[in-house]
C-alpha cells in the first residue's frame, strides 16, 4: 500500500502566503484599472456648489438645471466654465410644436463673477444663487428671459469618482436638488407666461480639461419622476457599475453602485432621428423602463432626451408600477 505523504508545514505556509499575495495583487490591479467612488450624503450643497477649479491651469466645471414645466415645455440650462471658455445656454423644447430652441450667451471672463465659498454666480446678465435653501436662477439674452425658483423636495447627495493613476483626477458630482418644485416666468420675444413644474439641479467639475470626457469614455445619465418615486441613474462606460439612487417621496430608499443590467436598444448614433432609443435598468428586483419621446439637443458630442418612464418596484409580494417622465443624456 502506498501511503500519501503529509504536506510539509513550510510548504503549506508558502502556499497560503502565495495565495494571499496573489489576491492582494488582483485587488490592487482592480483599483488601478477601475475608478474608485465615494458616496457621501452629509454634505453642504451650498459649499459643494461653490467654484472649485479656478486654481487649476486647465479645468472644466458646470452647474446644470432642468425641468418639465406647464405648457408642454422641457428645458435644460447650463452655466459652463472652462479654461478660456465660458457660456450660458438654455435649451427649450415645446411638445406642442415639436421644436427645440437654443439660446446661448458667450461670456467674457471679465463679465463673470463666481464665488469660491458659496453658491453665487453671475455670467453676463444671467445668474444663480442659493437663498435659504431655495435656488434662484435667471437666464437672459436679447430674445429670452427665463427666471425661476427651484425649491428642493429631496435632500442632496453627492458622488466622487477617482482615477488612481492621476494625481488630480477625480470627478465630483453634487446633486444639490435631486427633485424640486419650479415657479417663475418665461419671456420670449416680449411674450410673458408664468411657469410651474418640477426640476433637477447638479454641479460637476474636472480639475483637468484634457481628461474630460476621455477618462469617462462617455456615459448615460438620467433623472426620472413618477408621482411617488424619484430615480436617478448613471452608467459610466469606463466603470463596471451603475450609480442608482431611489427615493420614495422625500425618503431615500436605496442607492449603490449596482452591477445591474443596463440595456440599450435601437440606438443608432449616426441616424438617431429615425430611431427611438429605449433603455432598461435592473436594480435588485426593481425595473425602470425608459422610452425616448423627444430629442431636446443633439450634436457630435452628446444627445439629450425627453423621456416617458415606467417604474416597477417590488417589495416582498407587493408590486407597484408607476408611470412618469424624465430627462436623460448620452455622452459618446
Amino acid at each position: 500500500m502506498i501511503q500519501k505523504k503529509s504536506m510539509c508545514p513550510k510548504y503549506f505556509i508558502f502556499q497560503v502566503s502565495f495565495s494571499v499575495f496573489s489576491l492582494l495583487l488582483i485587488v490592487c490591479a482592480l483599483k488601478v484599472i477601475w475608478p474608485r467612488t465615494d458616496a457621501f450624503y452629509d454634505i453642504s450643497p451650498v459649499i459643494n456648489a461653490a467654484q472649485h477649479t479656478k486654481k487649476y491651469p486647465e479645468f472644466v466645471e458646470w452647474w446644470y438645471f432642468d425641468g418639465q414645466i406647464n405648457g408642454g415645455r422641457s428645458f435644460n440650462l447650463t452655466f459652463w466654465t472652462a479654461s478660456n471658455n465660458l457660456w450660458v445656454e438654455l435649451d427649450m423644447f415645446d411638445q406642442n410644436t415639436g421644436k427645440s430652441q437654443t439660446y446661448k450667451v458667450d461670456v467674457a471672463d471679465k463679465d463673470s463673477v463666481i464665488s469660491t465659498v458659496s453658491f453665487q454666480l453671475k455670467m453676463a446678465e444671467s445668474w444663480a444663487y442659493e437663498d435659504n435653501g431655495v435656488y434662484r436662477v435667471s437666464f437672459k439674452n436679447d430674445r429670452c428671459h427665463f427666471e425661476f425658483d427651484l425649491k428642493p423636495m429631496i435632500r442632496p447627495f453627492a458622488e466622487k469618482a477617482y482615477f488612481p493613476l492621476e494625481r488630480y483626477e477625480f470627478w465630483p458630482w453634487v446633486a444639490a436638488v435631486p427633485r424640486g418644485k419650479i415657479q417663475g416666468f418665461l419671456i420670449i420675444d416680449g411674450k410673458k407666461v408664468d411657469i410651474a413644474g418640477e426640476g433637477y439641479h447638479d454641479h460637476n467639475y474636472f480639475p483637468r480639461l484634457k481628461y474630460y470626457p476621455v477618462k469617462m469614455k462617455g456615459w448615460y445619465w438620467g433623472r426620472f419622476f413618477t408621482p411617488n418615486y424619484t430615480m436617478i441613474v448613471a452608467n459610466l462606460k469606463s466603470y463596471p457599475w451603475m450609480y442608482i439612487y431611489l427615493f420614495k417621496q422625500d425618503k431615500h430608499v436605496k442607492s449603490g453602485n449596482s452591477r445591474g443590467i443596463f440595456e440599450i436598444k435601437s440606438l443608432d448614433r449616426n441616424n438617431l432621428k429615425r430611431t427611438s432609443p429605449t433603455f432598461k435598468f435592473l436594480f435588485d428586483s426593481d425595473t425602470l423602463f425608459i422610452s425616448n419621446e423627444n430629442i431636446l439637443l443633439k450634436n457630435d458630442f452628446f444627445m439629450r432626451m425627453d423621456n416617458k418612464v415606467e417604474l416597477k418596484i417590488v417589495d416582498g409580494d407587493q408590486e407597484t408600477i408607476e408611470k412618469g417622465q424624465g430627462l436623460s443624456e448620452i455622452v459618446w
